[in-house]
């Protein structure tokens, strides 16, 4: 067996063990979320620390957790839609970019909140992405924040790492009877 063919086989084992690990925490959010009456929030600071955390130990990059502002609560299919998002992000980065450090944001306003991923890896073109390769988690990343009514952008330059960045209004984030009615 040739090195190319060494290393495509070994990419291929990563992709799986990558997917593999993705349906297996989908299903445990699938379940964590039915055990979930729809009154309770998730404190999703715990969830996001623990993530980064996780990839740090798993891939050998550091990765730093910061959240800022006053957090306020997040339904459920919110908290599941951005950790979903957090974890393709951070996967990406380690897994594509060759990054030295990972760095994680959360920040609370008044107006809703922002995700922000951001590597020093290797950067890419994203104008040269193929459309149609079979891999979908950018326009996964992507649909999951349409879903939350939010914007989702993506920045990068080749040998100037990655940024994502998620911003979701809070309208769109917080349970229906944490929204204020108005009265005309």
């Amino acid at each position: 067996m040739g090195k190319s063919e060494s290393a495509a086989k070994t990419d291929l084992l990563d992709c799986a063990r990558t997917h593999l690990r993705s349906a297996i925490d989908e299903a445990r959010q699938a379940v964590w979320d039915l055990r979930q009456s729809p009154e309770s929030m998730a404190n999703i600071d715990p969830l996001l620390a623990r993530m980064s955390e996780q990839v740090s130990h798993e891939f050998g990059v550091p990765v730093t957790y910061q959240m800022s502002g006053r957090p306020f609560d997040l339904d459920q299919s919110t908290v599941h839609e951005l950790l979903m998002v957090a974890r393709e992000a951070l996967y990406n980065s380690v897994r594509h970019g060759r990054p030295h450090k990972v760095q994680l944001h959360l920040s609370f306003d008044e107006n809703g909140f922002t995700l922000r991923v951001r590597d020093d890896g290797i950067g890419f073109d994203p104008s040269a992405l193929p459309r149609s390769d079979g891999h979908y988690g950018l326009i996964g990343m992507k649909e999951r924040v349409e879903r939350l009514r939010g914007k989702f952008t993506l920045e990068s330059q080749v040998g100037n790492g990655t940024e994502l960045t998620v911003e979701v209004p809070r309208k769109s984030a917080v349970p229906a009877s944490k929204v204020p009615e108005m009265t005309l």
